[in-house]
């Protein structure tokens, strides 16, 4: 049967992730599921820039350059980046892996050592301003070391292999090993999924029919219903603690709570905290999920 197939490549290193991936995009909609296959699709072909990346593919890196003084070089040194702002030296010691699968066992097959993100040289005078004695940086980048470049595919394997010996305990067959769609409706393959693949208390909102269903789920003035579909997304709870302070005084002030008063101002802010890497929501989601949740709340939907 195809997941005894899917599992028996999981199990096996040495066998190819790719064609594991491909039979469960095959079996996802054999069961009806196939909302679930665009998680693997991503993983396939990668992930583009404006979607949300697994915290198992944001990898952490070091800030190392070729320096240049008069009379003198250093190359390959570690560069000091405590004097840049919070925002812009988190992406640099946070790379995030957004190629293909295949791209990354292709550099996962290096033996030991680094891989490098070069930056623009644009960057240079900035990341060696805090450098003494004459000292600038002629070349700078990232390094990420391939053990964690290896580990994006541990991951990957591990975790799919949780969901599909728990959903493979779940499913029914009928006759001539089919299988039962009925018993496969009733499984919760949604919430197992992301537990399985993104972790307890994670969720990485994958489809437009996802995000409909989050943002339906919120009527006007329910605020519990509110709460809930801004946690369901990623939104962290000071942030919905800052949300219902706003609601309130927008509601002291004797006005309905909008995109105009302090709930608004509080949204600007969320989108703002988002597009700077501050939450681990990405900005496409918070602006789209969280503003259609939003809006329904207010009665606008």
């Amino acid at each position: 049967m195809l997941a005894d197939d899917i599992i028996a490549l999981l199990s096996d290193e040495n066998s190819s992730l790719s064609d594991a991936l491909l039979k469960t995009k095959v079996f996802l909609h054999e069961i009806g599921k196939k909302e679930l296959a665009e998680w693997v699709t991503r993983e396939l072909n990668g992930y583009p820039e404006g979607t949300e990346l697994p915290l198992y593919r944001i990898l952490e890196s070091r800030v190392m350059g070729d320096l240049m003084a008069p009379g003198w070089s250093a190359s390959g040194q570690q560069l000091p980046i405590r004097h840049l702002e919070p925002a812009y030296r988190e992406k640099l010691e946070k790379s995030e892996v957004r190629d293909s699968l295949a791209l990354v066992e292709q550099l996962a097959t290096k033996k030991q050592g680094s891989i490098r993100r070069i930056f623009p040289p644009e960057a240079n005078a900035k990341l060696g301003s805090n450098l003494a004695g004459g000292w600038r940086v002629q070349t700078a980048w990232c390094e990420i070391s391939i053990l964690a470049v290896k580990n994006i595919l541990v991951q990957v394997r591990s975790r799919l292999l949780d969901f599909m010996l728990e959903l493979k305990d779940r499913v029914e067959h009928i006759g001539n090993g089919q299988i039962n769609k009925a018993n496969t409706a009733s499984i919760d393959t949604k919430t197992m999924f992301n537990n399985a693949i993104f972790g307890h208390n994670t969720t990485i909102i994958l489809g437009d029919n996802n995000r409909q269903d989050v943002s339906a789920s919120v009527h006007e003035n329910d605020y519990e219903q509110l709460r809930d579909a801004l946690t369901s997304i990623g939104i962290p709870p000071d942030e919905i603690a800052s949300l219902h302070a706003s609601l309130e005084a927008d509601r002291a002030a004797g006005r309905k709570p909008s995109f105009e008063g302090e709930t608004g101002n509080w949204f600007t802010k969320l989108v703002g905290r988002a597009a700077k890497g501050g939450l681990s929501v990405g900005v496409e989601i918070v602006s789209s999920v969280a503003a259609k949740a939003l809006t329904n709340y207010m009665g606008g939907g």
